[in-house]
């Protein structure tokens, strides 16, 4: 009870309401737990060989993010793994080749969500390498305790939405660098079913109002499925070879929801039907390689099919009061009105 921020709602209201929200989530996972049981899994039926392309992971160095770095070396590209502590990181790389893969390169750079600036160090110092970016992953999640950035925003905010958004833009000129015509790169969102219970507040974006976890993560999931559509949407409309896609990697045992109430009996049933990280990797992956979906940006996919997104994914409105709310909170507001979605190329030269 002690995390929400309540200012205009009576006590039993703020009750009922964290009551309806922890249930609606618990719900729809347990939905989602079953439509596993019953659907059969899916992957890539081959790994392509994209012998000297290059991918970006955010939270490549835990869980399904190391699974997914794993399938991209084994694809024979550069895999670059952007994590917090790179200590920890380089740790991850020596153990994934110890384990027999000999094909591709992997390194680590550092990347602090929570910093909006590690963002900008980040981006300055791929760019730098002037190489160009088939696929960007943005897979790093927060599902916690309220607490908040070093930018002012509350930390889900931050590391599931606003820090990938300023990422992704920031990375376009690479990006355009290694599509093609028939052979666009990818941004990948590692989404959430759960996004199918957000809704965007524009009056309380920042949920100053009134604030839970569950809310929080289902509304900053949501942000990831619009802001892709609406990316795709631009990207289509400037012909830049770059497709966006959003990813349910399924109902996976990892540590993400570790602070989730009922943690214990929500981990007991995973452990019996919940997906490994090696399994929760593979649509991930599939979306970032299949043929199949070359032309189909702006979809949501999960265990390798398309699914239905929240019905706000495909508001026209709703992506361009989130496009301009999200440039003006990371300080893109050059790129707000601009006719081109390409950065401006000196937007980084002053950061350190």
């Amino acid at each position: 009870m002690g995390e929400k921020r309540p200012t205009d709602k009576s006590f039993l209201s703020d009750l009922f309401w964290t009551a309806f929200n922890f249930l609606r989530m618990y719900i729809i996972g347990l939905g989602w737990l079953w439509q596993q049981l019953v659907d059969p899994h899916r992957k890539l039926k081959d790994l392509p060989k994209r012998t000297g392309e290059t991918a970006i992971v955010t939270g490549g160095a835990r869980g399904i993010g190391v699974e997914v770095v794993k399938q991209l070396l084994q694809a024979d590209m550069r895999v670059i793994i952007g994590c917090r502590d790179v200590a920890i990181g380089n740790r991850v790389i020596k153990e994934i080749l110890a384990s027999g893969i000999k094909t591709g390169t992997a390194e680590c750079i550092q990347l602090d969500l929570e910093s909006l600036q590690s963002v900008r160090m980040f981006a300055k110092a791929f760019l730098k390498l002037g190489t160009s970016l088939s696929v960007l992953v943005n897979n790093a999640a927060y599902f916690g305790p309220h607490r908040m950035t070093i930018d002012g925003f509350e930390a889900q905010l931050q590391i599931n939405y606003l820090g990938h958004f300023l990422l992704t833009v920031l990375l376009i000129p690479a990006l355009i660098r290694a599509g093609k015509v028939g052979k666009c790169s990818r941004v990948v969102n590692v989404t959430s079913m759960v996004s199918k219970l957000g809704n965007i507040e524009f009056d309380d974006f920042l949920m100053k109002k009134y604030y839970n976890r569950n809310v929080a993560y289902c509304n900053t999931k949501l942000m990831q499925v619009i802001s892709s559509n609406y990316l795709n949407n631009r990207f289509l409309a400037e012909k830049l070879p770059i497709e966006c896609y959003s990813v349910h990697p399924g109902v996976v045992r990892t540590n993400l929801f570790i602070h989730f109430q009922l943690y214990r009996i929500l981990m007991l049933m995973l452990r019996i039907v919940g997906w490994p990280p090696s399994k929760g990797s593979d649509s991930i992956v599939y979306t970032a390689f299949s043929e199949e979906l070359e032309g189909h940006g702006g979809k949501m996919v999960s265990n390798c099919t398309f699914v239905t997104p929240n019905p706000q994914a495909d508001d026209a409105l709703i992506q361009l009061r989130l496009w301009e709310m999200s440039c003006n909170l990371t300080k893109l507001e050059g790129s707000k009105q601009a006719s081109t979605i390409v950065p401006d190329p000196f937007i980084l030269v002053d950061i350190e």
